[in-house]
């Protein structure tokens, strides 16, 4: 770990992407958030194990404004993938 050239934050935050796939409540959310900040999270449903509803319930509930959920939604993947 001596030679990396930047803290093994840095790398977490440019590397790594986030999903909302397996929760819909927000102290996990905000905990993401907070840590990698809402370019890096993406919604997603963890169907079949979680039924679709209270996924798209949270997402429209989320304090966010709605170009925020847009980015989360979708806008965030869509740039992630190259799409």
């Amino acid at each position: 770990m001596e030679n990396l050239r930047k803290p093994v934050r840095d790398y977490f935050n440019s590397n790594i992407h986030i999903t909302t796939s397996g929760y819909s409540t927000l102290p996990p959310f905000q905990l993401a958030l907070q840590t990698f900040g809402l370019d890096r999270l993406m919604f997603s449903v963890d169907y079949p194990f979680n039924p679709l509803a209270p996924a798209v319930s949270f997402l429209h509930n989320l304090p966010l404004t709605e170009p925020q959920k847009a980015q989360l939604a979708g806008q965030n993947a869509a740039r992630l993938l190259r799409l």
